[in-house]
């Protein structure tokens, strides 16, 4: 029994060391022993060493992890119990099971919560849940954890330990917005760490303590405070071998100096994170991993593309465009074409960014939106021309979400809608209105705000609205367009997969859905026609192989977990199952259901939005509904817009023609009935 002990502490030692080879050897070396089975205590410690020292993706840490829940649970061990279940909620969280992370989460804080432990426990409890939720970038939830986490280890003398929490809370505070307790927060951080131990350790918090003041002070304006407070941590910073934290410093620095007006060294900083943020692209492999990666360094590349403006509007625009490929780029190599490939622009430095398959009548117009102003670039064979608009970001992004808002309540005040769509059609279009004579196809890339509103609708000062002069399709980038399949039409031969939900338990009956599906059906003479019936992936992705056009009629869902397809009473077709589509030879998506364009922020490139997943795995043309629709109206909708289709237009250009014959009918002449759908991807 001693030696059974002593190696307990000895894997103790490793685990601590951070040794996790010899640790989880010695755990395993511990478990062959036949005595340990007669103490249950030591067997569940044992069990949770050896998880705990395995990898935290690798499936025998999950199953030492749940043999010594197991122990604990049979021997009325809580304790254990709870420090298994912390365990396990990171485990899960690992391995992608947010989902059951979350719930095993749950029952441990809840187990804490009904019994009295040491504080600690529930301190641990809470910090497995605040690690499941950062990924996420929900803020104020994970503010919320840490409030209730950091008072239960207040008075623990491990200061250090304390002190990290409150720099987390600090820097998650200035993510909602609330500067004046993420500044208490910060100099909380700055006081426990004057009490700890000296060391590097504490050297570099304390440094990353000084980088959230000076992020305070930037959100507040403080703009020489916070150049002061960067400089004085310049030289030690640069000596830590930290580079998450380094490109953090170069982001705010650069960001910093820009608003001060020194350009030349916000240069310098914004390009060293840049250095910093593409060496850690090149080493991530999953598609959730380059979508966590665009979040987390969008403010370093949007303050360069700010800074580019001033000089180079073209370059601007191409350190724009290649930044929105990021994900793309790290999937599939290059995805501008090579540097000799004929496109709208030439190569610039390492960065070939080109459009292609444009014609005379096209243009692409990207948005930018910075706090003092819109970027607006027009880009056709002609080259690019640039245009600065001067608004308030707030002002436009409250403009922008009430006229969307409008639009999708079919009861709003038309004389309300028609005035904001004159007003935004004043800001955003007339500066540019020019530069579109000779155009007749507009590819839109918007930004912020305006990824929601349904541009289309802004009205002229004739009254018009955009859409009756333009043909417009949404795009995420010039990197989806690029990469995208060649779009070579649809037609009545062609190989057609609907699914249909019009009747699914649980959800309302949707006569109109199984009415739709039928009439599309018997629109082309190879269909194949699935109802109201749960997919699994590998048939799913079997039956779309097979498929030229793809479409759905039911309900979709956007939950915290992801955007979905409801195919039948479990097991919806979440997004992440779309990736089926880039190796297929699908033309045409259309998701005809509620809200399908948006992901679980509401946003159509959302990591989980099923329309960024369809561009992103290659599908050249996706149609999806901006907000609730009436099912009446998007049968009649649907049936003109194949008609329009099988007669030989684009998809864009359908659609247009299938909303104006829809909102001529008696009783749908509100936008709510024939604006939803909107075109994304080529056009």
């Amino acid at each position: 029994m001693l030696t059974v002990t002593r190696g307990l502490y000895a894997t103790l030692a490793e685990q601590y060391g951070h040794l996790n080879v010899p640790c989880e050897s010695m755990a395993r070396e511990l478990l062959q022993d036949r005595l340990l089975k007669r103490y249950p205590w030591i067997l569940g410690q044992v069990e949770l060493e050896a998880s705990l020292c395995a990898s935290a993706g690798d499936r025998r840490a999950l199953r030492a992890a749940l043999s010594g829940s197991e122990i604990a649970a049979a021997h009325h061990y809580p304790v254990l119990f709870l420090r298994a279940n912390a365990a396990k909620t990171g485990i899960y969280s690992a391995l992608g099971d947010t989902h059951r992370a979350w719930s095993v989460a749950g029952e441990g804080l809840q187990t804490y919560w009904n019994g009295t432990y040491p504080r600690i426990r529930g301190y641990n409890a809470l910090i497995v849940m605040d690690e499941i939720n950062f990924p996420q970038g929900n803020w104020f939830l994970e503010a919320a954890i840490l409030k209730e986490a950091i008072p239960m280890v207040a008075d623990d003398p491990r200061t250090t330990m304390v002190a990290v929490e409150e720099a987390r809370l600090g820097q998650t505070l200035i993510e909602t917005g609330d500067f004046d307790e993420a500044e208490r927060s910060f100099r909380q951080a700055k006081l426990l760490l004057s009490r700890s131990p000296p060391g590097t350790h504490r050297d570099a918090l304390s440094n990353e303590v000084e980088l959230g003041l000076a992020k305070v002070d930037l959100r507040r304006g403080r703009l020489s405070a916070s150049v002061d407070r960067l400089e004085t941590i310049r030289s030690t910073l640069s000596q830590i071998p930290d580079d998450w934290l380094l490109l953090d410093f170069y982001q705010t620095s650069g960001t910093a100096q820009l608003r001060s007006g020194h350009f030349d060294e916000a240069e310098r900083d914004l390009n060293s994170a840049v250095k910093l943020a593409e060496t850690d692209l090149r080493q991530i492999d999953t598609d959730d991993d380059r979508w966590k990666w665009s979040r987390h360094n969008e403010a370093t590349y949007r303050a360069l593309v700010e800074l580019k403006l001033r000089a180079d509007p073209t370059q601007a625009l191409l350190d724009w465009e290649w930044y929105k490929g990021a994900a793309l780029r790290g999937r599939y190599g290059r995805v501008f074409g090579e540097a000799d490939t004929p496109g709208w622009l030439p190569a610039s430095g390492d960065k070939a960014v080109t459009f292609h398959g444009a014609n005379p009548e096209t243009a692409l117009i990207s948005f930018a939106i910075f706090p003092q102003g819109v970027a607006v670039w027009i880009w056709n064979q002609d080259g690019v021309r640039e245009q600065w608009i001067k608004l308030d970001e707030s002002k436009l992004s409250l403009l922008a979400k009430n006229f969307t808002e409008q639009c999708s309540d079919p009861h709003s005040n038309p004389l309300i809608l028609h005035n904001d769509g004159v007003l935004l059609y004043r800001k955003l279009i007339l500066p540019i209105e020019p530069w579109l004579s000779g155009l007749r196809h507009l590819i839109m890339e918007p930004d912020g705000p305006l990824k929601a509103l349904p541009i289309g609708l802004l009205v002229n000062s004739s009254g018009e609205y955009l859409g009756d002069h333009f043909v417009i399709t949404i795009s995420p980038g010039v990197a989806y367009l690029n990469l995208s399949k060649k779009w070579t039409g649809v037609f009545p031969g062609s190989n057609v997969l609907i699914l249909e939900g019009s009747t699914v338990p649980g959800w309302a009956a949707l006569p109109d859905a199984e009415q739709e599906a039928h009439t599309i059906a018997s629109s082309f003479s190879h269909s194949r026609l699935i109802s109201h019936s749960s997919l699994s992936t590998t048939v799913f992705s079997d039956e779309i192989a097979q498929a030229d056009v793809f479409h759905f009629a039911g309900h979709a869902q956007a939950t915290a977990e992801s955007a979905s397809l409801v195919t039948g009473p479990f097991d919806p077709l979440k997004a992440a199952q779309l990736q089926a589509f880039d190796r297929g030879r699908v033309q045409l998506v259309v998701l005809s259901a509620c809200s399908t364009s948006s992901g679980t922020t509401g946003f159509f490139d959302d990591d989980d939005s099923m329309v960024r997943r369809l561009i992103g795995a290659r599908v050249p043309e996706v149609v999806a509904s901006r907000w609730m629709v009436d099912s009446g109206a998007t049968v009649i909708l649907m049936k003109n817009f194949y008609a329009q289709l099988l007669a030989g237009n684009s998809p864009s250009e359908s659609l247009a023609r299938a909303s104006r014959a829809l909102r001529a009918q008696p009783g749908f002449g509100h936008p709510f009935y024939w604006s939803s759908f909107a075109v994304f991807g080529r056009g």
